[in-house]
């Protein structure tokens, strides 16, 4: 399930937040605040990893669905990796990654920001395997934890 990914993303809002009270309500300013420290890291984030021309730490791109379809086509967009920037993008953009699909949407963002050469370069350095969600419960994988808690 979703758990892993969540997890990550309420480590961020909690600090980021200075350990707000457990009966805090998230805006979606807090969201898109911890949804863009994640994809800065993962356009930042160094790497040990050749993966030839790909370039790592290019901006960061956010996906979202077209037209609103969850599950449909995905449109993205690439703004420079600077957590202004991205919360900018993010932003009016927050109720699609509160929705259904959301969580497919960050762990697309991360993959797509971070390049899909690099994921799986840096997933195969550590002796991981690919896919990022296995099944038969659509669990996360450390690999997809490490990239959106480090970046790589």
């Amino acid at each position: 399930g979703p758990c892993g990914v969540l997890a990550a993303i309420n480590a961020l809002v909690i600090a980021q937040g200075g350990c707000p009270d457990p009966s805090t309500v998230i805006n979606d300013d807090m969201l898109a605040r911890a949804l863009a420290t994640i994809l800065v890291c993962c356009a930042t984030a160094g790497g040990s990893v050749d993966v030839g021309n790909e370039e790592g730490g290019h901006g960061v791109v956010v996906a979202t669905w077209a037209d609103g379809v969850v599950g449909g086509a995905l449109l993205e967009a690439e703004v420079e990796a600077a957590e202004a920037a991205v919360f900018s993008l993010l932003r009016p953009a927050v109720a699609s990654f509160r929705g259904p699909g959301g969580v497919c949407l960050l762990c697309f963002s991360a993959v797509l920001t971070r390049g899909l050469e690099r994921v799986r370069a840096e997933v195969a350095l550590d002796g991981g395997a690919l896919p990022l969600v296995s099944d038969p419960h659509a669990l996360c994988t450390t690999e997809l934890l490490g990239l959106l808690m480090g970046g790589v």
